[in-house]
């Protein structure tokens, strides 16, 4: 009797200890899954962040295009308002009846001659010659030369115009070291060669750096590897030994692709410990879709204009023509999230507890969890009309001398770049860069001090003015995620000493990397729509020349991003809010006018319901991390979703035994 008390008792107690092993076994398991699912989900934040960043980026580069054209292509014409204004810009060389009608560039490279104030350069009449006079036909003689040189001068002008232009929109060698080739054709005068190197010095001082087409393919293309490593394949029976060989230096060749599913495993791993689990039957298995990020791209086309003087019969008064510039192909001024692709982190995590007194040995458990980043954005969804002013173009122009006008209607894209600034504007007419404040606030963004203007205009303050025109205005601070600094984050500073955030964010992903002449080359096709022979030249030679930069990318010799140059590897985004470089390097941005937004509560408005006031007070930026329930990823919406949003992308890569729980989980 006492001995089947005694096993009694000690079946009962075996069973009591069991237990409460297999309970703390499972809570062990399921806080392992849920840490795996938060760190996941926190891996796909920071990308998404990233993502988000460059997308501004792309919109910064515009914005120091649109200064460029605007205001340093303008800023020559007698009516820019260098002392304020207000209303839409008047874009004519004297504000008199000649109108062209949107900007044109037209550079003075002497400041004693400034032909943009003309409608018209006039040409130098010989007298009627005598024959009996041998000094009138010495003085006929002379003025032929004269009309000679003042005739290439006008070549030269118009030529220093056009490739401006063309610098600042295709530029891809960012130290133009190759200026005096594409000039070279005006150097066969000697007596023009001074001049030319002087032209030449100057346009490297204002068009260095990448243009805007070839650094905003680039950007996208950054993109374009972060939203592959998003949509990483699910990765199923993760082991240990899998991970340690994916972090290995043997191992993927690009870790950062893998790094997702290394970040959650470890996470797991280290949490169960060592005494409960045996080390090799842990396994996770990632229960995602094909498709967790989906980014539509806005594309742009428009023209620019550029003034050529020309003589319309080879002789006689050099006329002031636009030549234009038209971008032929649809390009990528930036992306955002199509809302149907959720992005979200879900595993199942299974390994066998140690159960002391078990007959059956060691027990499978499992454990599932899912978490998703939330609260920030990429966008805003835009469309083409939202980054350039429709129905404008030169062929409106007031002005029947600029006989070109009309011979360039059919090849027009009808529209020239614009942006809003504040809220309410549009791209239209008046609006955004189109309007007389607008410029003289960036325009005075070449000063030291924001009041007065230097005597010349050297590369410290076109840096300084570049940066002031690339800063936040009040349209985007609700519309975009903006890298910041602004105040005291007790969690992350972005910005390292030279006011620049530095991220891996590879052009094309090392693993790609035997391939990575024709990736890039055919990612010209990829994002420049446009059909004909004309479209495809522009492709051909955008190609060619990007096959040079990406060399200069390989050795790490790209453009200068605050004191440091460009690789392939490293994305480099200077801090929107300070200057990098320039005369006023650390200094506060601000532009006068209301054209730009820095105050942190504004900037800094994604969620924030964190219980610490302090931490509200200080406001957040970027994706946070939340979890989330399978009921709500299994029917496609979220429960605190009002608008019962739907998405396309539910758990995809279930086996039976995974479709089996799922249907009974709840939480």
């Amino acid at each position: 009797m006492i001995g089947m008390m005694t096993m009694t008792f000690i079946l009962f107690f075996a069973f009591v200890v069991n237990t409460g092993m297999l309970v703390n076994a499972k809570i062990n398991l399921q806080n392992a899954a849920d840490l795996a699912a938060y760190a996941g989900a926190a891996t796909q934040a920071r990308l998404l962040n990233q993502i988000s960043y460059l997308n501004y980026d792309m919109r910064r580069q515009y914005k120091k295009f649109l200064f460029r054209y605007y205001v340093m292509g303008n800023l020559a014409q007698k009516p820019f308002p260098r002392e304020g204004g207000s209303g839409p810009a008047k874009w004519s060389p004297a504000g008199g009846a000649v109108t062209y009608g949107v900007p044109v560039v037209c550079m003075v490279f002497n400041p004693k001659d400034n032909f943009c104030h003309l409608d018209k350069l006039p040409a130098i009449k010989s007298p009627p010659p005598n024959p009996f006079d041998p000094i009138s036909k010495v003085l006929e003689e002379s003025l032929k030369q004269i009309e000679n040189i003042r005739q290439k001068s006008c070549e030269t002008i118009g030529k220093t115009n056009t490739v401006t232009l063309n610098l600042w929109l295709w530029n891809t060698d960012p130290d133009l070291k190759e200026l005096g080739n594409a000039l070279g054709g005006l150097q066969s005068d000697p007596a023009a060669a001074q001049t030319i190197q002087g032209i030449i010095a100057t346009i490297r001082s204002i068009a260095n750096g990448l243009g805007l087409l070839p650094r905003e393919l680039l950007l996208r293309e950054r993109i374009r590897t972060l939203n592959e490593y998003v949509n990483a394949p699910g990765k199923t029976n993760v082991s240990l030994a899998q991970v340690n060989q994916m972090n290995s230096a043997s191992g993927s060749s690009d870790p950062a692709f893998d790094e997702r599913t290394i970040q959650a495993f470890l996470s797991a791993y280290y949490t169960l410990g060592n005494n409960t689990f045996a080390s090799d039957s842990v396994f996770m298995d990632e229960l995602t879709p094909e498709t967790l990020l989906k980014l539509e791209d806005i594309k742009i086309r428009f023209d620019t204009y550029a003034i050529d003087l020309k003589a319309p019969t080879g002789e006689g008064d050099c006329i002031p023509t636009a030549q234009n510039d038209t971008i032929k192909s649809e390009f990528p001024i930036g992306v955002y999230k199509d809302s149907k692709a959720l992005t979200y982190y879900a595993v199942r995590l299974k390994g066998k507890a140690k159960v002391m007194f078990s007959p059956f040995g060691d027990m499978e458990l499992k454990a599932y969890s899912a978490a998703q980043p939330f609260g920030s954005r990429i966008g805003p969804k835009l469309t083409a009309n939202d980054f350039v002013s429709s129905g404008r173009s030169f062929a409106g122009a007031q002005n029947s001398n600029l006989a070109s006008a009309q011979e360039l209607v059919n090849d027009l894209a009808g529209s020239i770049p614009n942006l809003p600034l504040k809220n309410g504007e549009s791209t239209q007419t008046g609006s955004g860069w189109d309007n007389q404040s607008a410029l003289n606030a960036f325009y005075m963004g070449l000063s030291a001090n924001g009041d007065s203007l230097p005597e010349s205009i050297d590369s410290g303050s076109l840096s300084k003015a570049y940066q002031t025109a690339m800063t936040a205005n009040p349209y985007e601070a609700s519309r975009y995620n903006i890298v910041n600094d602004l105040n005291v984050d007790p969690f992350v500073r972005n910005f390292d000493k030279e006011n620049v955030l530095a991220f891996w964010a590879p052009i094309v992903s090392p693993k790609e990397m035997s391939s990575l002449d024709s990736k890039l080359l055919g990612l010209v096709d990829t994002l420049l729509g446009g059909q004909g022979a004309s479209a495809q030249a522009i492709k051909d030679g955008l190609k060619k020349q990007l096959s040079t930069y990406i060399t200069a990318l390989k050795e790490g010799k790209g453009e200068v991003v605050g004191l440091s140059r460009e690789s392939l590897n490293i994305a480099r985004i200077e801090d929107p809010f300070k200057y990098s470089s320039g005369t006023t390097p650390g200094a506060a941005i601000s532009v006068k006018g209301g054209y730009s937004e820095n105050d942190p509560k504004k900037i800094k408005s994604s969620w924030n319901q964190v219980l610490d006031s302090q931490f509200q007070s200080l406001g957040r930026v970027g994706y946070s991390v939340k979890f989330v329930s399978f009921d709500s990823l299994t029917k496609n919406r979220m429960a605190s979703d009002v608008e019962k949003t739907m998405w396309s992308n539910t758990i995809s890569n279930m086996d039976d035994e995974a479709k089996e729980d799922l249907s009974a989980i709840q939480h």
